[in-house]
Parts: structure tokens; C-alpha cells; sequence
């Protein structure tokens, strides 16, 4: 019998990756990261190895020009491809499927009910089409995250840090 630590695929540490990612870090700091944080966890050492590393951290660089183009846009701009990008966690690659589905990422902030004020990533679906503009897209987005908070007790403070991606 062995005490070794349980081993995970990369695919575990998805935010860890994402956040080095938009922070431009090194691949050998990423993977840094990654081991870090796997050890934090107490798990061995992720598997997966280079070419995985390459295919996430490229899909999540996908993401970043994505939002970046997005964030870039005026209210009143038509969304356009440049401002999707293929979905990193999907087991699916675009274009397998007869309709689309895009996932939209943002961070929330809302107040607790205990009266503190929280922040965390939310995420809405639009099966087949999203809305034309991107304020129609954000319209969309405000109410849902006021509803989202409002079930549980919350009230909502704002959204930013906005992805889209297609699935």
C-alpha cells in the first residue's frame, strides 16, 4: 500500500491557470502555480503534462483577446466574433454542434445578507443567440444578476470582468 498523494489533470487547476493567463506569467511560473497549488490541496503533482499546459493556457490567451475586444467595444457595438472565444472547459469543440450555445462569465458583487460585501463569477447561458449589442448584452446580464441575488437574500452592487464564449 502507498501514501502517495492523489494526481489530477491539469484540468483541475482551471482558475489557477486562467489567472496566471490574464497576469502574462511565464509558463514555468504557471506551472508554478499550478504545483502550488496542488500541493496546497494536498495533491501530487498534476498530470498532463506540456502539450495539455499549451492547449489551456492557449485557449484561456483566446479568451483574454476575446474580452479584451469586448471591453474595447462602444455601448451601441454589434457583438462580433472577435469578442468570442471557443469555451477552454468544454469537452466539445466549436462547431460540433447544429446551434451554438455562448457562455457568458462575469464577476459579480453583491452585498450578503450578513451585510459584507462579497464578490464571485457567475455565469449565464444564451442558447443560440446573444443579444445584438453589447449594451443589450449587458442589459441582459444586470437583470440576471439582480435576480440571481435577490433568490438568495442578496442585493446586487455591480458586474465587470465580462467573457464570452461559445460552446
Amino acid at each position: 500500500m502507498t501514501n502517495e498523494a492523489p494526481r489530477y489533470t491539469l484540468r483541475a487547476y482551471l482558475g489557477e491557470i486562467a489567472r496566471g493567463v490574464a497576469e502574462h506569467v511565464s509558463t514555468a511560473d504557471l506551472w508554478g502555480m499550478v504545483r502550488q497549488s496542488a500541493e496546497a490541496q494536498g495533491h501530487g503533482a498534476p498530470t498532463g503534462g506540456l502539450p495539455l499546459m499549451n492547449q489551456l493556457r492557449a485557449g484561456f490567451a483566446g479568451i483574454e483577446r476575446a474580452k479584451a475586444a469586448f471591453d474595447r467595444a462602444l455601448p451601441q457595438q454589434t457583438i462580433e466574433g472577435s469578442m468570442i472565444a471557443p469555451d477552454v472547459v468544454t469537452s466539445q469543440r466549436p462547431g460540433m454542434t447544429v446551434t451554438p450555445m455562448y457562455r457568458v462569465r462575469y464577476l459579480q458583487t453583491v452585498e450578503s445578507l450578513t451585510g459584507q460585501t462579497v464578490t464571485a463569477y457567475r455565469t449565464t447561458t444564451f442558447p443560440v443567440q446573444l443579444p445584438g449589442t453589447k449594451a443589450e448584452l449587458l442589459a441582459e446580464l444586470e437583470a440576471d444578476a439582480i435576480s440571481s441575488a435577490e433568490t438568495y437574500g442578496e442585493r446586487h452592487l455591480g458586474l465587470a470582468d465580462v467573457s464570452l464564449t461559445v460552446v
